[in-house]
C-alpha cells in the first residue's frame, strides 16, 4: 500500500480517500476487493474496474454508489441492478432510466435499443419486448400498446404495412 496524492493505492490501482480511511482500513478494504482494478472507496467487490464508492458488486465497470448490485449509475454490462440511470448492456435489471442496449430489463423508461424487455415505457428502437408503451421504432414486439397506433398511418414493421388490430396473442 502506498501513498499518492490522498490517496491509498494497492497493487491493483485500487485506491482509498486517505482524509476519510487510515492506511490500515485501506489495507483491509482492498482485501475485501477480489479481482477488482481502477476502483476508488470500494468494499466488498468483485470483478469490478472503474468503479467508485461500491459495495458488494459483482462484474462491475464504472459503477458509482451501487450497493448489493443495487441503485447503479452509469453502469456498463451490470447484471439484476435495480434503479440504474444511463446504464449500458444491463441485463435482467429493473426500473432502469435513459440506459441503452439494455437485454431482459423490466420496468425501463427512456431507454434506447432494449433488446427482450418487459413493460417499457417511452423507449426507442426496442426489440422483442413485451408489453411497451409509447415506445417508438419498436420491432417484434409483443402486446406492445405503441404498435396499435401504428394503423393506418402508412408504418411498417418487416417491411409489411401495418393494417389492422393487434391481437391478444401478440405479433405472431
Amino acid at each position: 500500500m502506498k501513498r499518492i496524492d490522498n490517496f491509498w493505492i494497492d497493487e491493483n490501482n485500487n485506491s482509498w480517500d486517505s482524509t476519510l480511511y487510515t492506511e490500515k482500513q485501506a489495507i483491509l478494504l482492498s482485501e475485501t476487493l477480489i479481482n477488482c482494478r481502477d476502483c476508488r472507496n470500494c468494499i466488498s467487490c468483485q470483478d469490478c474496474k472503474y468503479c467508485r464508492d461500491c459495495t458488494e458488486c459483482r462484474n462491475c465497470v464504472s459503477c458509482a454508489d451501487c450497493q448489493d448490485i443495487k441503485n447503479c449509475k452509469y453502469c456498463v454490462a451490470c447484471k439484476r441492478c435495480k434503479d440504474c440511470r444511463s446504464c449500458t448492456t444491463c441485463v435482467a435489471c429493473t426500473n432502469c432510466l435513459d440506459c441503452q442496449n439494455c437485454l431482459s430489463c423490466e420496468g425501463c423508461k427512456y431507454c434506447i435499443g432494449c433488446k427482450a424487455c418487459k413493460d417499457c415505457l417511452d423507449c426507442t428502437d426496442c426489440g422483442l419486448c413485451s408489453e411497451c408503451k409509447r415506445c417508438k421504432g419498436c420491432f417484434a414486439c409483443a402486446n406492445c400498446v405503441a404498435i396499435k397506433n401504428l394503423i393506418g398511418q402508412g408504418t411498417k414493421v418487416f417491411n409489411s404495412l401495418v393494417e389492422s388490430e393487434v391481437k391478444d396473442e401478440g405479433h405472431k
